[in-house]
């Protein structure tokens, strides 16, 4: 079953449009974040699992020769696709990781620094400071990202859309 690649490979622009430096740049590159949590930030460490992935319209991704086009993204995934994980660690640092869990995926591992406020979760890493806009759900349980794509389906097509990811909270186990 062939997956489209332009929705994996956006999964990764989407978290992160980083751009590397080298010596030739004339690119400063930002400092690292530091600097002693929040209790907002406290609450929100901890390890996000990406649990979705909807579509304002519907898209057909899975090459089953059938037409059956959905807004849920995320079932359309392979499990390697769905193998999606944000670490906010307490001394700042985070580790963004694709492939890690499920068998036999291509792995994608970024690190950096992180802050959250009000404002945004700020993620500097690879040269690049970014601040994405997030919706954290009243529990703290949750948080979404939403951006437009432009998606190629199962038939070359290619269909641009607002894509909500949303990331579940993995609960701690006791030590």
């Amino acid at each position: 079953m062939k997956k489209t690649v332009l929705l994996v490979k956006s999964l990764v622009v989407m978290s992160f449009l980083f751009v590397s430096c080298n010596d030739n740049d004339s690119v400063t590159c930002p400092d690292a974040l530091t600097g002693e949590l929040s209790a907002v930030e406290s609450a929100f460490a901890g390890k996000w699992v990406l649990t979705a992935i909807a579509s304002e319209k519907e898209v057909d991704l899975t090459n089953d020769n059938v037409a059956n086009p959905s807004k849920n993204i995320f079932e359309q995934q392979t499990a390697c696709q769905k193998d999606v994980i944000y670490v906010f660690n307490a001394d700042r640092t985070f580790d963004y990781k694709e492939g890690s869990v499920a068998e036999a995926c291509t792995k994608t591992a970024i690190d950096g620094t992180w802050k959250y406020s009000v404002s945004g979760l700020v993620i500097v890493a690879n040269c690049t400071s970014q601040i994405l806009d997030i919706d954290v759900n009243d529990d703290s349980t949750e948080f979404s990202i939403e951006s437009t794509y432009n998606i190629k389906d199962v038939s070359n097509n290619v269909i641009s859309s607002k894509l909500t990811f949303t990331y579940t909270k993995a609960v701690a186990v006791p030590e």
